[in-house]
């Protein structure tokens, strides 16, 4: 068992855990991550049903592995990232622009992270120097769209989305606030329409928690890219 292996089950030690926290609990690239988790299913280590992972009866005997519970910081959740005073006066108008948003609905399988969470996923663009540019939103539930919009640097934000109360309020926000956004109703199902092809610098998505699903929203997302 190689050292991404043992990451792996020193968090399933602590209980079952999304696909999507695994990835926060591990060092390698996503493509990385489904190969080790795959080979940890066939050899009867983990279970893998819905998005959700966790350790077979052959998996919680394994002695030499343990949980030693949380030790990444509290304050940034993790993150390394402050919210300074710039992207802080960002979060407050974002506070008050999402207690308008239209509910989460389970017929799309919806979920908001935090809105701290939000803010800073922002700083880290900003940080990578990737802020500016042209940004493509593969489904926005989290209405991160608006977020980055707020901060006036990109060039453009375009968000797609299934759900057309959703993007009919991202056009919405984006009027009354002057922002460079504008979202479109799509289906990740579909193959991603020219006209967004190839058109983008950047693409930001936060995909349904199965393995299915996330290898489609990062297809969709990378179609969009300039040069691919």
């Amino acid at each position: 068992m190689d050292r991404i292996e043992r990451q792996i089950i020193q968090a399933l030690k602590g209980g079952e855990l999304s696909v999507y926290e695994l990835i926060d609990n591990q060092d390698s690239s996503l493509k990385e991550l489904l190969s080790k988790l795959k080979r940890l299913s066939e050899e009867g280590y983990i279970e893998i049903a819905k998005g959700k992972v966790k350790l077979t009866k052959k998996g919680e005997e394994i002695q030499n592995i343990k949980n030693l519970d949380r030790i990444t910081c509290r304050f940034c959740q993790g993150t390394g990232y402050e919210i300074n005073k710039f992207f802080g006066e960002i979060l407050e108008k974002y506070k008050e622009i999402t207690k308008k948003r239209p509910e989460a609905i389970e017929k799309y399988d919806q979920g908001f992270i935090s809105l701290d969470g939000v803010i800073r996923r922002v700083e880290f663009i900003y940080e990578r120097g990737d802020l500016y540019g042209k940004i493509f939103v593969v489904g926005d539930d989290d209405l991160f769209s608006i977020a980055a919009g707020l901060t006036f640097l990109p060039q453009r934000i375009l968000a797609v989305d299934i759900d057309e109360r959703l993007v009919n309020f991202i056009n919405k926000v984006a009027s009354e606030y002057s922002l460079n956004v504008e979202s479109s109703v799509y289906d990740v199902q579909k193959v991603l329409p020219d006209e967004y092809r190839g058109k983008f610098d950047v693409f930001v998505t936060d995909p349904v928690e199965t393995i299915p699903g996330i290898k489609l929203f990062l297809s969709r997302g990378v179609s969009a890219l300039k040069g691919i």
